[in-house]
């Protein structure tokens, strides 16, 4: 038999000698404790009853026990709560009333007090009763919220456990011509009205006893702003008429719940949005019904099902194989742990039948009271254009395959140590009879000076991923020769692509070739070194433009020539021989204009009002084609007027400008084009922010064919500024180079 709890001395005073009827029993119901006025209502001996169940001594019929309400109160989501009752006694009488049920905390343990009130009128407590007042007075002490009873006609307050005005920082100064309860109503939010009204109409309605009204609003305190609360009240009889006379009530502070509501609520609404955001499907089902409890569909497809169809439509989840999916991997979803994560792939159906390929990452969502999965999450990616792509490389592997089998050339695969991994031999092309060559060292196969000229491209080719050509002369052991041009390509970090074709016919006809570029270049050579060297460049100009425009224009109609009688030939090099041809004719044809350019400075000066600005603006428009390619802007100052020679100067402006825009690599090209005046001379300079130019040619940059750069960086003849310079001396002026601070050159120079 159960014994009395071991609660403290005041709290025991309060119990047993309350007129109230009181019983205390353990979460279960298991009766732990009774007072006197609860064993005569059951009208049995008080040892007879404890360690029983009270649902033992409920009527037939009325066995419930509102564990809705019960659950609330046992997690503290509610602090009392009052049903109907009916209870049999010893001689099984029904006694009808209610029962008011709280939770107790005595040390370590939780108790359910329940007080006992019949409805039969001998047994109504009066108000009256001084004993039952102090009882209920000394009870109500010990718990932390408002409690209260109000007279409903006088609206006063006939019991507070706390005093509510002081509660909330207030005192009698600041009631003004109110009575507390109005005064308290005042501060009420204007917003909360419709429910307190709502809760003020279903009381009056609910005069029946133990039914609670229940209500939450926002009040403003003095001390601390608003505040939430939580109120119950019940109305209390004093007779038999039932007339509403006072009301019992408890006014609970749920600032600080109602505070974390919102940040949960708060974080659900960022965890709902976040998830709407992902592209992929998140599903989570309960897993002993399947049942989905959340999603991020909203405004999404699945399957080409919308979210209304999908979520809402089993016949749609069970067409598509998606149930199917579930029932299959259930057991091996239960089995994850936390940190688990169960990734596949598979295929569903949409909603027009399509086959859909899906990766599943399923992790544990949640844990039932056993540590059993209860709910899984689904995240879902659509890998259906992956799987065709993957698809399609597999087809073309094997188209690569049949191009392999059918080219002429034979195509290799080689190591960095130089092994042969692969050989595809192209129908003209076999590499041995006999044996293959795959697992062999190059060395094997070629020369030694080949073979090490080969590896070190194979090598380089690795380092810095070019494509890397290879032209070279193979000596077969019958005393024959052959030529081979071969292009190398990075496979991955050890393995290279060799291409090699068979040139040999085509190299006969380039070495003739290369004899007559040699030729050419020879005599180039000998004409630039006779154009660097002659004085007189009036007859220079002569005999370049009668003497030496007939050999060039030769050596044109000759490369035309060659071109049609190997029109058909598909020979690489050869083309790029005659282009190469091709390229020094049209050079030497430049350079033969940029010296008769050069020697016409010498001609008789023309002494005209030139009107720079307009030149200026005349060659931007010229070159306007280039400066939008290169995206140049121009900075301009007003230059005014000069005497001189109009056709020279303009050559001057323009030969400058054309060089700040060919050697500006930035990709905000700037171009200033101005004038200063500095102790009384008249400075005109053209300022980029272009390559500049090294300090060591500053000065020799105006000879005659002078570069500083190579011709394949920046074509041109070297003459552009040895033309500016002479133009500048014929008019007694002077032409430097300044290197900018932040990059780039300024050409400044003087005109008389």
């Amino acid at each position: 038999m159960h014994q009395n709890p071991s609660y403290n001395s005041k709290l025991n005073q309060i119990f047993h000698s309350s007129s109230l009827p009181m019983g205390l029993s353990t979460l279960d119901f298991t009766l732990v404790d009774l007072n006197k006025q609860a064993v005569k209502i059951l009208g049995q001996n008080k040892e007879d009853l404890l360690g029983k169940s009270f649902l033992e001594f409920s009527r037939l019929g009325d066995l419930s026990y509102d564990y809705k309400n019960l659950e609330k109160l046992v997690n503290h989501k509610i602090d009392s709560y009052t049903i109907k009752r009916t209870f049999k006694n010893k001689d099984g009488q029904s006694v009808f009333g209610a029962i008011n049920t709280s939770l107790l905390e005595i040390g370590e343990q939780t108790y359910i007090l329940g007080i006992f009130i019949a409805e039969d009128s001998n047994n109504l407590i009066p108000l009256s009763d001084t004993s039952n007042y102090e009882t209920l007075s000394k009870i109500l002490s010990i718990n932390p919220d408002l409690h209260y009873i109000l007279d409903v006609k006088k609206k006063e307050y006939v019991y507070q456990n706390i005093n509510i005005l002081e509660s909330y920082g207030y005192d009698f100064k600041d009631l003004g011509d109110k009575n507390v309860v109005e005064f308290l109503i005042s501060k009420i939010d204007p917003e909360s009205v419709d429910q307190l009204t709502e809760a003020s109409l279903a009381f009056h309605n609910s005069q029946g006893l133990g039914k609670f009204v229940e209500v939450e609003y926002r009040f403003r305190s003095k001390d601390r702003g608003w505040r939430w609360l939580r109120a119950k009240s019940v109305p209390l009889h004093q007779n038999t008429n039932a007339d509403l006379n006072f009301s019992y009530g408890t006014i609970q502070d749920i600032t600080a719940k109602k505070e974390i509501e919102e940040k949960l609520k708060s974080q659900e609404n960022f965890i709902t949005n976040v998830a709407h955001l992902i592209p992929n499907a998140i599903n989570v089902f309960e897993v002993k019904t399947l049942k989905n409890i959340f999603h991020n569909l909203q405004g999404k497809s699945f399957l080409s099902y919308d979210c209304e169809d999908w979520i809402k439509n089993p016949k749609a989840q069970k067409k598509s194989g998606w149930l199917k999916y579930l029932n299959d991997s259930r057991d091996q979803l239960k089995q994850l742990s936390e940190k688990d994560e169960f990734i596949t792939e598979a295929t569903l159906k949409d909603k027009h039948g399509e086959e859909v390929w899906m990766l599943l990452r399923s992790k544990i969502f949640k844990k039932n009271n056993e540590g059993e999965a209860d709910q899984i999450l689904i995240v879902a990616s659509d890998i259906t254009q992956y799987k065709q792509a993957l698809d399609r490389i597999d087809k073309s592997k094997q188209t690569i395959s049949a191009i392999l089998e059918a080219i002429p050339d034979l195509l290799m695969v080689i190591d960095v140590d130089g092994f042969y991994r692969q050989v595809f031999e192209g129908v003209n092309f076999k590499v041995s009879e006999e044996e293959s060559i795959v697992g062999k060292t190059i060395f094997e196969r070629l020369s030694p000076n080949n073979a090490k000229n080969l590896l070190n491209l194979i090598k380089e080719c690795i380092r810095t991923g070019d494509l890397k050509p290879y032209d070279f002369r193979h000596d077969f052991k019958d005393g024959s020769s052959a030529y081979y041009s071969a292009f190398i390509s990075k496979l991955n970090e050890r393995e290279v692509n060799v291409l090699a074709r068979d040139v040999t016919g085509p190299q006969k006809l380039k070495l003739a070739l290369d004899e007559k570029v040699i030729q050419l270049s020879v005599q180039n050579e000998q004409m630039e070194d006779f154009i660097a060297k002659n004085s007189e460049l009036e007859r220079f100009a002569y005999i370049l433009s009668h003497d030496l425009k007939e050999p060039l224009r030769s050596i044109n109609a000759i490369s035309e020539l060659i071109q049609i009688e190997l029109e058909g030939h598909q020979n690489r090099t050869l083309n790029q021989l005659l282009d190469q041809l091709s390229n020094h004719n049209i050079r030497m044809q430049n350079l033969v204009q940029g010296v008769l350019d050069y020697s016409k400075v010498d001609s008789n000066l023309q002494n005209q009002t030139i009107d720079l600005d307009e030149i200026v603006q005349s060659i931007i428009s010229d070159l306007q084609v280039l400066i939008v390619e290169k995206n140049v802007q121009f900075n301009l100052s007003n230059l005014n007027s000069i005497q001189g020679d109009a056709s020279q100067i303009r050559q001057l402006f323009q030969n400058l400008i054309s060089n700040a825009i060919k050697f500006n690599d930035s990709n905000d090209a700037l171009i200033e084009v101005g004038s200063a005046k500095i102790n009384d001379r008249l400075i005109y300079y053209i300022k980029d922010n272009g390559i500049g130019v090294p300090d060591e040619f500053k000065e020799s940059i105006f000879n005659m064919f002078k570069r500083v750069h190579r011709y394949q960086d920046f074509p041109g003849q070297g003459l552009g500024l040895s033309i500016c310079k002479k133009i500048i001396d014929r008019h007694n002026g002077k032409i430097w180079i300044e290197n900018n601070e932040n990059g780039g050159a300024t050409f400044s120079f003087t005109l008389a």
